[in-house]
Protein backbone atom coordinates (compact mmCIF):
# COMPACT_ATOMS: atom_id res chain seq x y z
CA UNK A 1 0.00 0.00 0.00
CA UNK A 2 1.41 3.17 -1.14
CA UNK A 3 0.97 6.18 1.40
CA UNK A 4 1.48 9.56 0.57
CA UNK A 5 2.60 12.56 2.47
CA UNK A 6 1.60 16.23 3.02
CA UNK A 7 4.39 17.79 1.60
CA UNK A 8 6.23 20.15 4.03
CA UNK A 9 5.11 23.31 4.79
CA UNK A 10 7.13 25.92 5.78
CA UNK A 11 6.67 26.49 9.72
CA UNK A 12 7.91 30.06 9.49
CA UNK A 13 6.26 31.31 6.00
CA UNK A 14 10.27 31.62 4.83
CA UNK A 15 12.01 29.83 2.69
CA UNK A 16 14.82 27.35 2.84
CA UNK A 17 17.07 29.69 0.37
CA UNK A 18 16.32 32.74 3.53
CA UNK A 19 17.49 29.86 6.19
CA UNK A 20 20.26 28.77 3.84
CA UNK A 21 21.18 32.61 2.98
CA UNK A 22 21.42 33.64 6.92
CA UNK A 23 23.99 30.18 6.71
CA UNK A 24 25.70 32.12 4.88
CA UNK A 25 26.27 35.04 6.62
CA UNK A 26 27.04 33.00 9.56
CA UNK A 27 30.52 32.40 8.06
CA UNK A 28 32.13 35.69 7.39
CA UNK A 29 31.97 36.09 11.19
CA UNK A 30 33.20 32.71 11.91
CA UNK A 31 35.99 33.76 10.02
CA UNK A 32 36.86 37.08 11.12
CA UNK A 33 36.18 36.24 14.74
CA UNK A 34 39.63 34.69 15.61
CA UNK A 35 41.88 36.91 13.14
CA UNK A 36 40.46 39.79 14.98
CA UNK A 37 40.17 38.38 19.08
CA UNK A 38 42.89 36.29 18.75
CA UNK A 39 45.54 38.57 17.94
CA UNK A 40 48.77 38.09 19.94
CA UNK A 41 49.83 41.81 20.58
CA UNK A 42 45.89 42.51 21.38
CA UNK A 43 44.73 43.05 25.09
CA UNK A 44 44.62 39.63 27.38
CA UNK A 45 40.73 40.39 27.48
CA UNK A 46 40.40 40.10 23.77
CA UNK A 47 40.56 35.76 24.60
CA UNK A 48 37.87 35.84 27.03
CA UNK A 49 35.80 38.21 24.59
CA UNK A 50 36.83 35.82 22.04
CA UNK A 51 35.01 32.95 24.09
CA UNK A 52 31.41 34.46 24.68
CA UNK A 53 31.50 36.37 21.19
CA UNK A 54 32.41 32.55 19.98
CA UNK A 55 29.36 30.86 22.21
CA UNK A 56 26.90 33.52 21.10
CA UNK A 57 27.66 33.11 17.30
CA UNK A 58 27.35 29.07 17.86
CA UNK A 59 23.98 29.22 19.61
CA UNK A 60 22.66 31.87 16.66
CA UNK A 61 24.18 29.12 13.96
CA UNK A 62 22.50 26.32 15.67
CA UNK A 63 19.39 28.17 15.55
CA UNK A 64 19.84 28.95 12.14
CA UNK A 65 20.83 25.43 11.34
CA UNK A 66 17.57 24.09 12.61
CA UNK A 67 15.13 26.67 10.85
CA UNK A 68 16.91 25.41 7.70
CA UNK A 69 16.79 21.94 8.24
CA UNK A 70 12.73 22.21 8.99
CA UNK A 71 12.32 24.44 5.50
CA UNK A 72 14.57 21.76 3.91
CA UNK A 73 12.57 20.73 0.49
CA UNK A 74 14.77 17.47 0.71
CA UNK A 75 15.99 14.86 2.90
CA UNK A 76 19.56 15.50 1.65
CA UNK A 77 19.34 19.43 2.55
CA UNK A 78 17.41 18.51 6.01
CA UNK A 79 20.46 15.87 7.07
CA UNK A 80 22.92 18.26 5.79
CA UNK A 81 21.40 21.08 7.84
CA UNK A 82 21.40 18.97 11.18
CA UNK A 83 25.09 17.68 10.24
CA UNK A 84 25.56 21.84 10.88
CA UNK A 85 24.15 22.17 14.05
CA UNK A 86 25.91 18.94 15.28
CA UNK A 87 29.06 20.48 14.11
CA UNK A 88 28.30 23.81 15.72
CA UNK A 89 27.03 21.65 19.40
CA UNK A 90 30.27 20.32 19.39
CA UNK A 91 32.02 23.71 18.73
CA UNK A 92 30.68 25.49 20.90
CA UNK A 93 31.15 22.47 23.91
CA UNK A 94 34.89 23.12 23.14
CA UNK A 95 34.13 27.75 23.30
CA UNK A 96 32.98 26.89 26.65
CA UNK A 97 35.74 24.60 27.95
CA UNK A 98 37.75 27.15 26.96
CA UNK A 99 35.68 29.92 28.71
CA UNK A 100 36.21 28.17 31.26
CA UNK A 101 39.66 27.39 31.47
CA UNK A 102 40.60 31.39 31.03
CA UNK A 103 37.62 32.38 33.74
CA UNK A 104 39.88 30.07 36.12
CA UNK A 105 43.15 31.51 35.28
CA UNK A 106 42.59 35.00 35.87
CA UNK A 107 39.40 35.90 33.33
CA UNK A 108 40.66 39.28 31.07
CA UNK A 109 43.57 39.25 32.77
CA UNK A 110 44.72 35.00 31.85
CA UNK A 111 48.11 35.33 30.37
CA UNK A 112 49.40 34.00 26.88
CA UNK A 113 50.73 30.88 28.41
CA UNK A 114 47.31 29.86 28.89
CA UNK A 115 47.38 28.47 25.83
CA UNK A 116 49.56 26.12 26.73
CA UNK A 117 47.64 24.67 29.67
CA UNK A 118 46.57 21.05 29.05
CA UNK A 119 42.46 21.67 29.92
CA UNK A 120 42.67 24.52 27.10
CA UNK A 121 44.21 22.30 24.71
CA UNK A 122 41.95 19.43 25.40
CA UNK A 123 38.73 22.04 24.75
CA UNK A 124 40.49 23.59 21.77
CA UNK A 125 40.65 20.20 20.03
CA UNK A 126 37.08 20.01 20.20
CA UNK A 127 36.62 23.51 19.00
CA UNK A 128 38.69 23.32 16.30
CA UNK A 129 37.61 20.58 14.48
CA UNK A 130 33.72 21.84 15.11
CA UNK A 131 34.89 24.98 13.71
CA UNK A 132 36.25 23.62 10.60
CA UNK A 133 33.21 21.23 10.43
CA UNK A 134 29.87 23.83 10.34
CA UNK A 135 32.28 26.21 8.18
CA UNK A 136 33.19 23.64 5.65
CA UNK A 137 29.45 21.58 6.04
CA UNK A 138 27.56 25.54 5.82
CA UNK A 139 29.71 25.52 2.07
CA UNK A 140 28.34 21.89 1.54
CA UNK A 141 24.94 22.88 1.77
CA UNK A 142 25.07 26.31 -0.27
CA UNK A 143 26.73 24.69 -3.11
CA UNK A 144 24.17 21.70 -3.19
CA UNK A 145 21.50 23.45 -3.07
CA UNK A 146 22.59 25.72 -5.75
CA UNK A 147 23.24 22.89 -8.05
CA UNK A 148 19.43 22.17 -6.97
CA UNK A 149 18.41 25.49 -7.78
CA UNK A 150 19.71 25.11 -11.13
CA UNK A 151 19.17 21.86 -12.46
CA UNK A 152 15.73 22.79 -11.71
CA UNK A 153 15.26 25.32 -13.58
CA UNK A 154 16.92 23.75 -16.77
CA UNK A 155 14.57 21.02 -16.56
CA UNK A 156 11.54 22.94 -15.69
CA UNK A 157 10.77 20.13 -12.73
CA UNK A 158 8.88 20.91 -9.41
CA UNK A 159 10.72 22.16 -6.83
CA UNK A 160 9.64 19.85 -4.20
CA UNK A 161 9.93 16.37 -3.54
CA UNK A 162 8.02 13.71 -4.44
CA UNK A 163 4.97 12.89 -2.38
CA UNK A 164 4.87 9.38 -2.89
CA UNK A 165 6.48 7.11 -0.67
Amino acid sequence: MTQTKEPRTKTTGRTFGFWAGMLACFVLPAFALPIIFLNPSGPLWFHLAFHLIGIALCLLGIWLASRAAKAAPTRTLTVMSWTIAAALVVWMFGHTGELVTVLTHGGAHASPELFDDPTHSFFASFAVPGWMLSVLSIVVLLVSSGIRVAYRSLTGRSARRSTAV
